[in-house]
């Protein structure tokens, strides 16, 4: 069909090389738009089952389009007051720009779905397609699976996201929310991205490059890193681990039972609350800022790879005292047990110092609290060959000054 206009009628099983004009009222059905043909759906016409190819333009200004298929090559676009519904992509290009609509968008290898200023997209699934959210776009509930890629640039928004095995979903400058990384997914935060309310679950990775992210839930098996120029706030990690690189900065982390925190050399972790099964591990070069680390209840863990340099502050080491219940510990692991270490303490005000020394290496701790030397129980920390100090409650209290042996 070279030029038709329809402002009431019917087109069917029509090959569009030309231009075709669906008006108010006017139906398209089945239409093919080929190389150098162009399809426009105006306010109140509709199209259903077209297919776009190589070369060919279906554009959606006012109208709907429902079930139509792109293929390589061919170009969708929907503008003001157009919606398309149903679309399958396999190839080709669908543009959401501002006013417009895309619903239910199945992208497959070789396809390109670019929402933009004030266009919006709404159930996508990404199957190695790709979605670009520009600036001023907005996609919610969009699945990425595998080999699929969603991208959210600078001041466009993804909410409510799904990533699995095999997607990936990057905040690159954008902002996402509320996404879910599922076992295989990935999803990074670059270009001074953000990312509020991610929850990893098992076997998903959420990597922090150069942006932040903010209550962040990180489940069992699941990964969080920290890397240089990224930052965290507010994250919780359940059984999930947890890793501040050199550069990255996290604030108000609580580690939960089987959850891991792990601050390498020249990371930062500012206010952790470890719970009760929780484990914060600082390797040499890691820092606290100078603030406190806290038990926040019992059998929590703070490992020190190198407790001779380490300046920060611990908070609640007696946060059940007394009770019967199983303590906190500290892990020293440089300070090495099988040289029969010996422990003080000088309290000073609110707090004290806890000095531990194998006759090599000497920690100086800084514990915010009321103790006294009888107060601390000191053991081997196992295979790893470092002295694990404990305060055992009124039960477990020995006499002071403590002399340690091994057992």
């Amino acid at each position: 069909m070279a030029l038709s206009a329809l402002p009431f009628g019917l087109a069917q099983d029509t090959q569009i090389n030309g231009l075709l004009v669906v008006k108010s009222a006017g139906q398209a059905s089945n239409t093919t738009v080929l190389n150098g043909g162009k399809e426009e759906v105006l306010s109140g016409g509709v199209d259903t089952s077209g297919t776009v190819a190589f070369g060919g333009e279906m554009d959606v200004s006012g109208g709907l389009v429902q079930n139509a298929m792109t293929l390589a090559g061919g170009h969708l676009v929907v503008t003001a007051g157009g919606k398309a519904v149903d679309t399958i992509m396999n190839g080709g290009t669908v543009g959401v720009t501002a006013g417009g609509s895309a619903v239910h968008t199945t992208v497959s290898h070789g396809g390109l779905q670019r929402v933009s200023a004030g266009g919006s997209a709404l159930d996508t699934i990404l199957i190695g397609g790709v979605q670009f959210v520009l600036s001023g776009g907005s996609a919610a509930n969009t699945v990425v699976d595998s080999r699929g890629d969603d991208v959210v640039f600078a001041s466009g928004i993804d909410n409510g996201a799904t990533v699995n095995v095999g997607g990936e979903l990057e905040a690159r400058g954008g902002h996402a929310i509320n996404t879910i990384v599922n076992a295989g997914g990935v999803m990074s935060v670059t270009s001074d991205g953000r990312a509020d309310g991610t929850i990893v679950n098992g076997g998903g990775d959420l990597e922090v490059i150069s942006g932040g992210a903010v209550d962040t839930i990180v489940n069992f098996g699941g990964f969080m890193d920290v890397t240089a120029g990224g930052n965290a706030f507010s994250t919780t990690v359940n059984d999930g681990e947890l890793d501040v690189k050199s550069g990255g900065l996290v604030t108000t982390t609580v580690v939960n039972s089987g959850g891991h925190e792990i601050v390498d050399s020249g990371g930062t972790a500012v206010a952790t609350k470890i719970q009760s099964g929780g484990t914060m591990e600082i390797e040499q070069g890691g820092s606290t800022d100078g603030q406190p680390v806290s038990f926040t209840a019992s059998a929590g863990m703070l490992q020190l790879d190198d407790s001779q340099h380490f300046s920060g502050v611990i908070a609640g080491f007696d946060s059940d005292p007394g009770n019967g219940a199983t303590t906190n510990f500290l892990d020293l692991r440089d300070i090495v047990f099988s040289d029969h270490p010996t422990l003080s303490w000088t309290q000073s005000g609110i707090s004290g110092t806890l000095t531990v020394t194998d006759g090599t290496q000497t920690a100086n701790l800084t514990l915010l609290g009321q103790f006294v030397t009888g107060d601390f129980h000191v053991t081997s920390d196992g295979s790893f060959g470092g002295t694990l100090i404990s305060d055992p409650g009124l039960g477990l209290v020995a006499s002071a000054p403590l002399a340690l042996h091994p057992g």
